[in-house]
Parts: structure tokens; C-alpha cells; sequence
């Protein structure tokens, strides 16, 4: 199965979280892991299946080791496996077990690796270990600079990171509406699927509503040392796909 990973130790401080999510005081992804796919079809009204098919077909496109961060209840790594046959190392990794619980039957009988780990602090992965580092609404619920520090670490020298986030809708009016609505439809959705959990919304609405737009996320990666930085917007700019390269 390859390189085996576990958890970094230690909390992290929460500098630039858009979510002000902290794993260690709140499990909340595993409270509601089970319900979670379901959570985020009825909230998109299921268009956050065509960004995750986008998404998934930029990761496809890029060979070599792969490591899937934040992969959650694994529709990513499910969709890019399903599309082409991978050579190399694939690990599947998420901070929360029971979303990786999900994973697992999602992607039984496939050559992955699955691993505990915390993108903001990955000491048990060597320097410079993987061609391609991915991940999809993960970066507004981690240390955004803790997270990029690492990724860029471990990617190899020319190696891809990709991630695709909420972004910002560049019409202001059609934006304060799109907020409205998800100040609206989140806090109902968290009543009837997550069961009254509050703060199962309260960080994916904190998030959207604070994460950059792609002008400026792309401005931070690039002050993170990463070169040939763009963003593909989508759905009018609701999120967007950044693809970033650690320099040969």
C-alpha cells in the first residue's frame, strides 16, 4: 500500500481560517460524515457535483504521486479513479476518521492508501514526496498559511497543487444575493440533516462568506512561493479552481 502517514501533533493557532474551524475542540465533520454528501446536494441544489467532475478532471490530467487532502468522504479520488487508471502512489487523507470511514466504502478494492492527516501539519511526510497535492472546500477550514507552508514542502520540485474553493461572484448585487440565500438555506439545511447541529453550518457559512476571491487567493499563493498560479472560475465565480507549481 505505500507510505503509511499519521496525524501531526500538536493544535496549530488558526491565523487564516476563514471558517475559524479548530478540529481539535470540535468533531463535528464526524458527527455529521454520514449525511454529509447528501448535506451538500441539497444545499448546491447538486450543481457542487459539476464542480467536483471539473475539478476531478484537472486532477486527472496531472500524473505522477498524488495525495488528496481534506478528501472528506472521498467523491474526488472516487471520480478521478473512476475516469482513468493512476500510476504511482495515491493517498487518501483527511483529519477526521469517520469521514474517511466513508472513503473506505467508496473506494474499496482500489490501490490507495488512506491516512489521518492534518494539512497544516504534516511532519510525517517527507520533503518533496508528491507530483501532484489537491484539495477540494478544504483550504477555508484549515490555517490557510500553516496548510500552504506544508503543501509546498511536500510537493516535488515542479510538482501541482490544485484546489478548487468558494470564491466570489464578480457582480456585487448577484453576489449579496448569492450570500443571502446561503445565509437562509444553510442554517435550515444544518436543522434538517444535521440534526440541529449549529455549528455543522456555522463554519461552511463563516467560509464562504470570508475566504478570498480568486484574485487574491492567487495573489497569496504566489506570495507563498508558488509560480504560474491561475484560477478558473465557476458558476459565475460561486467558487473557482486554483492551480498552482512549486518551482524546478
Amino acid at each position: 500500500m505505500g507510505l503509511v502517514f499519521g496525524l501531526g501533533g500538536g493544535a496549530s493557532p488558526v491565523t487564516e481560517n476563514a471558517a475559524q474551524f479548530q478540529p481539535q475542540t470540535d468533531d463535528v465533520f464526524a458527527r455529521i460524515a454520514r449525511d454529509y454528501d447528501r448535506y451538500c446536494d441539497y444545499f448546491s441544489f447538486f450543481i457542487q457535483r459539476l464542480w467536483k467532475r471539473a475539478f476531478a478532471a484537472e486532477v486527472t490530467a496531472c500524473s505522477g504521486d498524488w495525495l488528496d487532502l481534506a478528501s472528506g468522504t472521498g467523491d474526488i479520488p472516487q471520480r478521478v479513479l473512476n475516469a482513468s487508471t493512476r500510476r504511482g502512489q495515491v493517498v487518501v487523507s483527511d483529519i477526521c476518521l469517520p469521514m474517511l470511514d466513508v472513503a473506505r466504502t467508496k473506494l474499496e478494492d482500489r490501490a490507495v492508501t488512506f491516512a489521518r492527516i492534518d494539512a497544516g501539519d504534516m511532519r510525517d511526510v517527507p520533503n518533496d514526496s508528491f507530483d501532484v497535492i489537491s484539495m477540494a472546500f478544504g483550504m477555508k477550514i484549515v490555517d490557510r498559511d500553516a496548510a500552504l507552508r506544508e503543501i509546498y514542502r511536500c510537493l516535488k520540485p515542479g510538482g501541482v497543487f490544485l484546489c478548487i474553493e468558494a470564491s466570489r461572484i464578480g457582480w456585487a448585487p448577484l453576489q449579496a444575493l448569492y450570500l443571502t440565500y446561503m445565509n437562509l438555506c444553510l442554517p435550515v439545511m444544518g436543522q434538517l440533516i444535521a440534526r440541529g447541529d449549529r455549528s455543522a453550518y456555522d463554519y461552511l457559512l463563516r467560509g464562504i462568506h470570508d475566504f478570498p476571491d480568486g484574485k487574491t487567493f492567487t495573489r497569496y499563493l504566489e506570495s507563498k512561493h508558488f509560480e504560474a498560479v491561475s484560477v478558473r472560475p465557476l458558476s459565475l465565480g460561486i467558487v473557482a479552481i486554483h492551480r498552482a507549481h512549486k518551482p524546478l
